[in-house]
């Protein structure tokens, strides 16, 4: 048992009560070892920082008069901690037992952890994506000949029976939904790039980690319930979060990517969500009634990355 207490900081945008049963989360699972939690809330129009300010007057609340961003918030948030290390957490996650301290015990057993994350669980309780390869030639690999739809795959029915290994291991990144923060190491790497707005941001993050000798674990003995604003199948349904999404990509090419392995790493992507579009299309001639719905969410979402990937990688070649 660790004798160290953490601060957690909870990110919130027009969530109020996602963000009230984050706050309850922490304190029925956590209360003996959290410092103090804070709340930033990005300029919500619902009355979040308003009602948070009256039902949990004890909570530190940062009320931003406009949105600023992801990236921002979190940064904002570990200024405003005094532990030496934090928990930055998006406002749609619940805690589970023990969360909190196998976080803690993770990233206190190693002095070269930057930041470490744990197991997300859906509300139905199936596995959810946690952690994964820094964007690249790798991935961009693995992705094109349906290598990491497998390897999902098979970690899906592994978790569904209880097999997933339970150790901690250093992984390229780990989701910015939930981080735990070694403060000397996002002190030193100036924190969070306030030039992403929304997505990749932890992305950066990690990459400037592991350039500068700091490493990315993935806890999985720490889960957590993330609700996650939308599906991928949601995403596609927004071409504004789809161009959002791949410009953020870009912007990580820009900074942490040579020029050619941007455009070969963008190239792959084009032609895998090609693949999987055309392949889906085959499907649903053979679909159920019930199953067309479902495929074609599906489509629309490849169609639209797409898209946005063949328009990212043309200004990407213009700059």
């Amino acid at each position: 048992m660790t004798s160290n207490r953490i601060d957690i900081a909870i990110i919130s945008y027009n969530c109020y009560q996602m963000t009230a049963d984050c706050i309850d989360s922490i304190r029925s699972t956590a209360s003996d070892l959290v410092g103090k939690i804070i709340v930033v809330d990005n300029n919500s129009t619902d009355g979040t920082s308003e009602k948070i300010q009256e039902t949990y007057p004890e909570i530190k609340l940062i009320a931003n008069n406009d949105n600023r961003g992801y990236a921002a918030a979190v940064n904002q948030s570990v200024a405003a901690s005094s532990t030496e290390f934090v928990i930055v957490s998006n406002a749609d996650v619940v805690f589970l037992e023990n969360s909190v301290q196998s976080l803690l015990e993770c990233i206190e057993s190693d002095p070269g952890i930057a930041v470490c994350g744990p197991q997300q669980v859906y509300p139905d309780g199936k596995l959810e994506y946690s952690y994964g390869l820094l964007p690249g030639l790798k991935l961009g690999l693995k992705n094109l000949f349906f290598i990491s739809p497998v390897e999902n795959a098979l970690k899906r029915r592994r978790f569904s029976g209880g097999t997933l290994p339970t150790t901690a291991k250093s992984v390229g990144y780990v989701d910015g939904a939930v981080c735990c923060f070694h403060r000397k190491a996002f002190d030193e790497l100036g924190g969070f790039d306030e030039d992403y707005f929304f997505y990749a941001e932890e992305m950066d993050f990690n990459s400037r980690c592991q350039r500068n000798g700091w490493k990315s674990v993935f806890c999985p003995a720490a889960r957590v319930i993330h609700y996650r604003g939308g599906s991928s199948a949601r995403l596609g349904e927004d071409p504004a979060k789809v161009e959002m999404f791949i410009e953020a990509k870009f912007l990580y090419f820009s900074k942490n990517l040579s020029r050619g392995k941007s455009i070969a790493y963008a190239r792959m992507e084009i032609l895998h969500h090609y693949l999987m579009s055309f392949l889906w299309k085959a499907a649903i001639t053979l679909a159920s009634k019930e199953m067309k719905k479902e495929i074609s969410s599906k489509i629309r979402y490849y169609d639209e990355l797409k898209k946005a990937w063949k328009k990212g990688l043309e200004r990407y070649k213009k700059q």
